[in-house]
């Protein structure tokens, strides 16, 4: 018998317009979802130094804090009235808090543009060093008073709780300090600071005993770690292998949890039935009598 062809095509259907431009549009925003996402991972700090006690608070639970420990963006760090803590950044900037001090890491990303970070010092006092950032990196420190921004200098900025004003004293470079009420901007050259107090900005040369306070800068450069990469993909690889043993430990334990459940669950069974078999051996005894 011969074969039959069929005059039959197949036909591909044509996707509405509206349907590709749908998918393209859902492929794209995962795409940059994905290199947002793999952009802040990278963006990762890492604790250099600690001294007395210091902690962060991350996702409304409190931690402490040791050297090595990766500190990321919406952390908000905090030394004791005896502590201090020195962070470094991937690009190689480092900054210290002294004693009694609190600063959120409000920005911490690194993006096609550069990498940007932006810390809130809600008190005390924060030594920034950076002289490793690039044209294209941002550095802002925000303050109750005032927002200091740089690129590639060493400053200090002091909260006073008392009479709520922030200060800025410049040892290398400059900052621009802007008031936060009237947006004005003034540039504070080194060997220089600006008095912010919510009502006017002053500035003034820094005199012979605040310059020694520019010794701090010293101290940071020995916490300053080469192969800064390196570290923290060896610290993330680390953290993983603590949660996978805190996993295991959690099966672990859910398992003898389990265990131990069942052998008294068949321990009351056999306890129960024991009491069946004497009850009933004492019924049969009174019926004899």
């Amino acid at each position: 018998l011969g074969q039959e062809k069929s005059n039959h095509s197949t036909v591909c259907p044509v996707l509405p317009k509206r349907y590709l431009v749908k998918k393209l549009i859902a492929i794209l925003l995962t795409a940059s979802s994905f290199l947002a996402l793999h952009a802040e991972e990278k963006a990762l700090a890492l604790v250099v130094q600690t001294a007395g006690k210091s902690d962060l608070v991350r996702d409304g639970k409190t931690l402490g804090v040791k050297a090595n420990d990766l500190v990321r963006k919406g952390d908000l760090l905090r030394t004791s009235k005896d502590a201090s803590m020195s962070v470094q950044l991937s690009t190689g900037a480092i900054f210290r808090m002294g004693p009694d001090t609190e600063v959120a890491l409000q920005d911490l990303v690194r993006d096609g543009t550069g990498f940007h970070v932006k810390l809130d010092v809600k008190k005390g006092q924060l030594a920034s060093k950076l002289d490793q950032l690039s044209k294209k990196d941002t550095y802002q420190v925000q303050t109750p008073t005032a927002v200091a921004g740089v690129r590639g200098t060493s400053f200090i900025v002091e909260i006073s709780s008392a009479v709520q004003s922030a200060e800025v004293l410049v040892s290398d470079g400059a900052v621009a300090v802007t008031d936060n009420k009237t947006g004005t901007e003034q540039v504070c050259p080194s060997g220089s600071k600006i008095v912010a107090d919510g009502k006017a900005m002053i500035q003034s040369l820094v005199d012979e005993h605040e310059k020694e306070k520019f010794r701090i800068f010293a101290d940071m450069k020995k916490f300053q770690r080469e192969n800064f990469e390196q570290l923290i993909e060896q610290q993330k690889r680390n953290q993983e292998m603590m949660r996978q043993q805190r996993e295991q430990m959690n099966m672990q334990q859910n398992q003898q949890g389990a265990m131990a459940l069942e052998q008294a669950k068949q321990q009351s069974l056999q306890t129960e039935l024991v009491m069946k078999q004497q009850l009933g051996a004492q019924e049969g005894m009174t019926e004899i009598q």
